[in-house]
């Protein structure tokens, strides 16, 4: 289809991504739904801050595209780094403790510390490991 139209790969993923996300109603805390929705992407996805963009202009929610446009996701404070000095082994198991320390980042709306997250890693990998 996309050679038919003419449609790059790039757009024809903002596409999907509008169509998969369209009909996802974002609460009461629209702004908070937009910037936690590009955190879990990034990474995942390609251009996450780019399409959630263009999400909201599909919906016509030019206030809170405005707001997205110029918000600056934080910086995660865990790098693997982190992870390999706490003796945590590279592999399957790691990478979920890196995921799950990300989303309870995100779920904090990104207050939680750099030594907050490394005190959940004996129950991050507990978790994991039950």
């Amino acid at each position: 289809m996309n050679k038919r139209l003419k449609v790059s790969t790039d757009e024809l993923k903002t596409c999907l991504f509008v169509v998969m996300y369209r009909d996802q109603s974002p609460g009461e805390n629209v702004m908070q739904y937009y910037q936690h929705l590009i955190a879990s992407l990034a990474g995942k996805e390609n251009k996450p801050h780019e399409r959630v963009v263009e999400l909201l202009k599909y919906k016509g929610m030019g206030e809170t595209r405005k707001a997205i446009e110029t918000w600056n996701m934080p910086r995660f404070p865990i790098s693997g780094k982190d992870l390999l000095e706490m003796n945590v082994k590279k592999g399957p198991v790691f990478s979920k403790a890196l995921g799950e320390l990300r989303r309870r980042w995100i779920e904090s709306d990104f207050q939680m510390t750099r030594e907050e997250l490394l005190d959940t890693i004996g129950e991050v990998l507990s978790d994991i490991r039950s």
